[in-house]
């Protein structure tokens, strides 16, 4: 299905159906339905798609939330809360439901900003990285889990050395982590640092430790 869509778009002269074939790509990479999450390649198809089209297009709106979504959370991109904010109020006030429902969840949950790495994972002291602030990290090929904080989210060690360089590991959004898990880093990808988390130690006392991602 992949490859038939692909060779829709480079052949085909029908705007439509080759508008349609980026959109089921664009979604296709960003859910991980084709091989990896390639959620660059999600971004790029879903703003052609925007450019390309006027928003009486069914998929505009659709392709405006994905956009929006992923620059809101910082999904496989650098976090721009309030641009992505205004792609996700395009999409809803064209109708389109999910981006409605988006838009309650931000207003009944009161996610802002400031405590969205809270909002988004469910873990408590996270503080998200703005755009500007995103930096890659040393690299290390192999991450430890130590304790399960949610589904997704993790204390780690950086190697196998668990109490010498903690970490807070942010996973995907259907990733399941578990203690004693190793992780290694694939080939290409990066250790992003994404923000801040406040450890609670034994003793009592906090410790600010970096919150990262692969990338």
């Amino acid at each position: 299905s992949f490859k038939l869509f692909k060779n829709i778009i480079k052949k085909d002269s029908n705007k439509q159906r080759v508008s349609n074939s980026k959109a089921v790509l664009s979604e296709m990479y960003f859910k991980g339905l084709y091989v990896e999450k390639d959620y660059d390649k999600a971004m790029s198809l879903a703003k052609e798609i925007i450019k390309e089209n006027d928003d009486s297009y069914p998929l505009y709106s659709k392709s405006l939330l994905v956009v929006g979504e992923m620059l809101f959370a910082g999904i496989g991109t650098d976090i721009d809360f309030n641009n992505g904010l205004s792609y996700i109020k395009q999409a809803a006030s064209l109708g389109n439901e999910d981006a409605i429902k988006f838009l309650d969840k931000i207003e009944t949950e009161g996610i802002t900003e400031d405590n969205l790495g809270e909002k988004l994972y469910g873990v408590e002291g996270l503080k998200l990285y703005t755009k500007k602030e995103n930096r890659i990290m040393r690299t290390i090929n192999l991450i430890e889990i130590v304790q399960v904080l949610a589904p997704n989210a993790a204390i780690a060690g950086m190697g196998y050395i668990s109490d010498g360089f903690p970490v807070l590991l942010i996973g995907d959004i259907d990733e399941n982590f578990h203690k004693k898990q190793a992780i290694r880093v694939p080939p290409g990808k990066k250790i992003e640092k994404i923000g801040t988390y406040e450890l609670k130690l034994e003793n009592g006392s906090v410790r600010t430790v970096p919150a990262i991602k692969i990338k």
